[in-house]
């Protein structure tokens, strides 16, 4: 077995734990904001993780395309959830408005759309000199992902400034172990893509593991 085809597999379990786990979470816990969106975005990095994984995996081109484009619908579904979750985690400075949906879901729908849209954002090749190429729209696609990525980042380091006690303990260690899968994916799965790289990504997928195993432990001490 090729280490890639191993990593996949990898991925495919890593992404089984973090459902069971999410979902273990989201039915034990209050049904609050935090744990709604806590478990949309765990469900969204378990997809991430495991479409990477199945990319590999399984054959076909129908099979690998709706792997492909499940990857980045993953991801922006994941900075969707991430924002919403950073302004309600652990305590709310501001109520959801309209406007703060609207940031969130607008720019999901429309990539997510671009992403079924031939050679627009990312494409299938069917041809044995490369796995997939990278639309136009791609260098917009990954300025959003970091984007969103840093307001998340900056929210929670607000409130973590203003904080003490548990509250202080929790968003220190959420922004730490977040800044650390986050930047591994954006390096591995998005930076080094625009320069043709793809085969490392799945170093990027199982930092995931890291933030998960983090982000559980702090949510389920609240």
């Amino acid at each position: 077995m090729s280490i890639i085809l191993l990593l996949s597999w990898t991925n495919v379990f890593v992404a089984l734990a973090e459902i069971i786990l999410a979902l273990y979470v989201f039915t034990t816990r209050t049904k609050g904001l935090i744990n709604i969106f806590y478990f949309i975005f765990s469900v969204a990095v378990a997809l991430w993780v495991y479409s990477i994984g199945g990319f590999y995996i399984f054959s076909g081109p129908v099979v690998e395309e709706l792997h492909l484009q499940a990857s980045y619908i993953a991801a922006s579904l994941i900075m969707s959830a991430l924002f919403l979750f950073a302004m309600v985690f652990p305590f709310q400075k501001r109520r959801l408005g309209l406007e703060h949906y609207a940031f969130a879901l607008l720019p999901l729908i429309g990539f997510s759309i671009a992403t079924f849209m031939d050679q627009l954002l990312v494409d299938y090749a069917k041809n044995p000199t490369t796995e997939y190429f990278l639309g136009p729209l791609y260098p917009a696609y990954a300025a959003y992902i970091i984007g969103y990525f840093g307001i998340a980042i900056a929210l929670l380091f607000e409130k973590y400034r203003m904080s003490d006690g548990i509250h202080r303990w929790q968003l220190k260690n959420l922004i730490l172990s977040m800044l650390f899968a986050g930047i591994m994916g954006i390096t591995f799965n998005l930076i080094l893509e625009l320069f043709g790289i793809s085969y490392l990504n799945h170093v990027g997928t199982l930092a995931s593991v890291i933030w998960f195993s983090a982000t559980l432990y702090i949510v389920m001490k609240r």
